[in-house]
């Protein structure tokens, strides 16, 4: 199954989770949840995910993803570098 477009969804609701200072909507909540018992990356992808809408320092990206993974995860990155603190 591809990846890169729901972990593009859950990057969004991360993103707007934070962005509004909310908890991530219960659905993207427990898709992160069940990332984190998944083998690398997928592990590493959602602690990401759940620290960005923690509004928490963000890890490091993992070494090796896909070329479209990197390119969300950046873009993520960015957007959350450009909000007000």
């Amino acid at each position: 199954m591809p990846l890169a477009g729901p972990l593009l969804a859950l990057a969004q609701a991360a993103y707007a989770a934070r962005a509004s200072r909310a908890e991530l909507e219960p659905q993207a909540a427990e898709v992160v949840a069940q990332l984190r018992a998944m083998p690398s990356p997928r592990a590493e992808l959602s602690e990401i995910l759940r620290a960005t809408a923690a509004g928490q320092l963000v890890p490091a990206l993992p070494e090796g993803l896909p070329p479209k993974l990197v390119k969300i995860f950046e873009g993520l990155a960015a957007a959350v570098g450009e909000l007000p603190t």
